[in-house]
């Protein structure tokens, strides 16, 4: 059973470049959602497979590592190098990206192999070899590489943060250790495979210079036997619910020189309707070079050179994370500062000028963000698992536009309130604590990867880091 619709874009508004190009949307036995929009800007098509992981998946992390890389290690018919010899020679790319709550299947050639591009990706997808010695080989260089992300503190910080953040939920997992990478089987990544690319749910996405009617048709055949053998339904995953305040979690590196701070809130998801009013707050707040977060402590205080915010989006929720690094010394009067704007955005709202100037910005962006083809056949992706029509990329906009100052205000005053954050430092802590304390209640974490200790007279933190989620590619 199969339903296929099309849909005809609006004509674009004032400060809103040329319309979306039209997109066909097709159902492949009532569960492979097909995107396939005509794009010939250059003679490439671009693909993007994605499925949301399941809740008992996002567990398993030194899996989900070692199978980003060994899923192209090798089919039952070619070796490693013959199948990345078999995407060359059609001008491709091909990889696989496993984020917090999604993997996506990545895909591009040119034009006229779309049909042995597509081929490839089903040999993939039915006959992946996870040979022994190539899983092996893997494993090592997934383990070095999480040797080197964990030397870098803004990795570490943000590990913490996902821990304290996402208490409870398994968002909070993330980089797996070394020890349980080397760990895994050869013969654990074929369940696991299935468990993530053969389940209902999934979005397959087709930009480029075709013929969308005539790739419809071929996904069709091509896919067909694959299609049908899936029918297993997704586990969705669970709502994040705990957005209590904690106190500021200090989290040891001896000896730093710098502190690197992140500071964690709820956010609205793209579906809500407050979505457009935060995502102009964000912006006006911190996601702007000209935001008021980097006029106080650059230009007036010179604490940081680029403190940001921005929103994350995820199936289970959103939230907005602020982050800088600064000088150890400066670490309490920075965050006093961040605290202040805060405080005064949540209270006060925006003025004019700066939404304005937000607004122009989140505009232009999206346009530029969809201008190519792999930027177009990305966002497509995620707005189909976000649970988004393709239409959000005409209505955002115009939601944009429509955002009156205290809509911005109120979308503030949820997202922006002190009392909602959660905020954790890598520093010094015989350096930061004290000055620290005079903001408000302290919690120490011994350093990362550590068990935890009691600061003076206060309880322990039990916070063990267990890392975000793994990219591969």
């Amino acid at each position: 059973m199969t339903s296929r619709t099309t849909h005809r874009p609006e004509p674009p508004m004032p400060m809103v470049p040329a319309g979306l190009p039209e997109i066909f949307d097709h159902t492949e036995d009532g569960w492979l959602r097909i995107l396939a929009v005509n794009r010939p800007t250059v003679p490439l098509v671009e693909m993007r497979m994605a499925f949301p992981l399941s809740q008992e998946v996002l567990g398993h992390q030194a899996e989900l590592a070692v199978l980003g890389e060994s899923i192209l290690g090798g089919t039952t018919s070619r070796d490693r190098g013959e199948l990345a010899s078999a995407i060359q020679r059609i001008g491709g790319h091909l990889s696989l990206i496993i984020s917090k709550d999604r993997a996506v299947l990545s895909a591009s050639a040119l034009a006229e192999h779309f049909g042995e591009l597509c081929a490839l990706i089903v040999e993939v997808l039915e006959e992946p070899a996870y040979a022994k010695a190539v899983v092996a080989g893997d494993r090592r260089r997934v383990a070095e590489q999480i040797v080197l992300a964990r030397s870098q503190p803004q990795v570490l910080v943000d590990e913490e943060l996902d821990r304290r953040y996402y208490r409870g939920h398994p968002y909070r997992l993330g980089l797996p250790s070394q020890a349980s990478v080397r760990r895994v089987s050869f013969e654990q990544l074929p369940a696991l495979h299935s468990a993530v690319l053969e389940r209902r749910g999934g979005v397959l996405v087709v930009v480029g210079d075709i013929e969308p009617e005539r790739v419809l048709d071929e996904i069709g055949s091509l896919f067909g036997r694959w299609i049908s053998s899936v029918t297993t339904p997704q586990v969705p995953v669970e709502p994040l619910t705990d957005f209590s305040h904690r106190p500021i979690e200090l989290v040891n590196r001896s000896g730093a020189i710098q502190s690197n701070i992140r500071i964690g809130s709820p956010a609205p998801q793209r579906n809500e309707k407050e979505w457009p009013a935060a995502a102009l707050a964000n912006l006006a707040f911190g996601g702007l070079f000209s935001s008021r977060l980097v006029e106080n402590l650059r230009e007036r205080r010179g604490y940081t050179y680029s403190p940001h915010s921005s929103v994350e989006h995820l199936l289970a929720g959103s939230r907005m994370v602020i982050a800088l690094e600064v000088g150890t010394e400066v670490t309490a009067p920075a965050l006093a500062e961040v605290t202040y704007e805060l405080a005064r955005a949540a209270l006060l709202g925006f003025d004019e000028s700066e939404i304005e100037d937000a607004r122009r910005y989140a505009i232009g962006s999206l346009a530029l963000a969809t201008a190519t083809q792999s930027g177009l056949a990305a966002m497509l992706a995620t707005l189909a698992l976000d649970g988004l029509e393709p239409s959000y990329l005409e209505e955002y906009p115009k939601a944009l536009k429509d955002c009156k100052p205290e809509d911005v205000a109120i979308a503030a005053r949820r997202m922006l309130s002190p009392s909602a954050t959660t905020t954790v430092i890598l520093g010094d802590v015989d350096k930061i604590e004290g000055p620290l304390m005079a903001l408000g209640p302290v919690s120490i974490s011994k350093g990362p990867l550590t068990s935890t200790t009691p600061a003076k007279g206060k309880p322990a933190s039990k916070a063990t880091v267990k890392a975000d989620g793994w990219r591969c590619s």
